[in-house]
């Protein structure tokens, strides 16, 4: 049996949101470690390592949004297979999103498929 969800959860809409961004690897993970190698190398005095760190910063955020570019047209385009009749599908995407940036270990409801599954 399948736990309670919560209203922002339920649904086979979100399931399946769910499952498209359990099932693949999200650039969006890697933004809260590069945000610590940035904090952590404030504090040395090298000048060339703050800035290399800085770059592979930037560098993540710009992979970050093509990501987050190719999510959402991936998402569309799923969520009308499913629903054909159309209807609002920002709040879906956006639910996707959010979900992408969480360390999969953090996630609730914890992901329901392996890493590279078919979804």
């Amino acid at each position: 049996m399948e736990r309670p969800l919560l209203p922002r959860d339920a649904g086979p809409i979100r399931k399946l949101i769910r499952d498209i961004i359990d099932s693949r690897r999200n650039v969006a993970g890697f933004l809260l470690p590069m945000a610590l190698l940035v904090f952590v190398s404030g504090a040395v005095d090298e000048p060339r390592i703050r800035a290399m760190f800085l770059g592979l910063w930037l560098a993540t955020l710009l992979a970050v949004a093509l990501d987050f570019v190719l999510l959402t047209s991936l998402l569309r385009r799923r969520i009308r297979a499913q629903v054909p009749e159309g209807g609002r599908l920002g709040g879906h995407v956006f639910y996707g999103i959010l979900r992408s940036t969480v360390v999969r270990r953090m996630r609730m409801p914890r992901p329901a498929v392996v890493r590279g599954q078919k979804v």
